[in-house]
């Protein structure tokens, strides 16, 4: 588990991280894995939304699974996507109508 900057207990302003630093967060806790065994994430809320989009910017990392539990994922009616969001999307539920 871990705690991403600026909620919980880390340090630094409360909400105030973007989306690029709790992706850093994440990596950082990725590069001190044991490359010997797989390694799953999970996410849950926003975690899920941010555990997707780090994934599919960064499609080379070696995970063996992503967990999404009642992910935050959305999308606006009649907005195009990359074909590998729209995947993403249609796989959160009935309510992404992508």
């Amino acid at each position: 588990m871990i705690d991403l900057s600026g909620f919980g207990l880390s340090g630094g302003p409360r909400g105030n991280s973007t989306m690029a630093e709790m992706h850093g967060d994440i990596e950082l806790v990725l590069k001190m894995m044991n490359p010997e065994l797989p390694v799953f994430i999970f996410g849950h809320s926003m975690g899920g939304g941010l555990v997707a989009s780090l994934m599919i910017r960064n499609p080379g990392l070696k995970i063996a699974g992503v967990i999404c539990s009642a992910a935050l994922f959305g999308a606006p009616n009649g907005r195009s996507f990359p074909w590998i969001l729209r995947k993403v999307l249609q796989c959160s539920g009935p309510f992404a109508d992508v």
